[in-house]
């Protein structure tokens, strides 16, 4: 039987793992995990890169709807809420609203003169 310990110490690595790719994706050093992912507050997403608020699960079978509330629940107005979870041995997975996904896309779509 695997411990809370080992979960909460999977969660956290994965935490971190997020939060590089981030750094790594957008050149930005200051992309960090919250307080609130370090023990801190107790609201608040898990990594917070610009406008991006970030929950994030690594679980046996991770629940992407209830991930994706929590994050919607600690972004503030004008932010996009991002559920970033994975399964063992599986991909990670993005979730956010079809409304911020079609923002971004729409953002992209004229970035490259479509």
């Amino acid at each position: 039987m695997v411990s809370g310990r080992y979960n909460r110490i999977k969660g956290h690595t994965f935490e971190r793992e997020v939060a590089a790719l981030f750094r790594e994706a957008l050149g930005d050093d200051s992309i960090r995990r919250t307080l609130q992912a370090r023990g801190g507050a107790q609201d608040g997403a898990d990594v917070v890169a610009g406008p991006f608020h970030i929950e994030c699960k690594r679980q046996k079978k991770p629940r992407i709807v209830s991930a994706y509330e929590q994050a919607v629940e600690a972004t503030p107005k004008g932010g996009y809420s991002v559920a970033i979870t994975q399964g063992n041995r599986c991909l990670p997975l993005v979730t956010l609203s079809l409304d911020d996904f079609l923002e971004l896309v729409t953002e992209l779509w004229e970035l490259r003169g479509q």
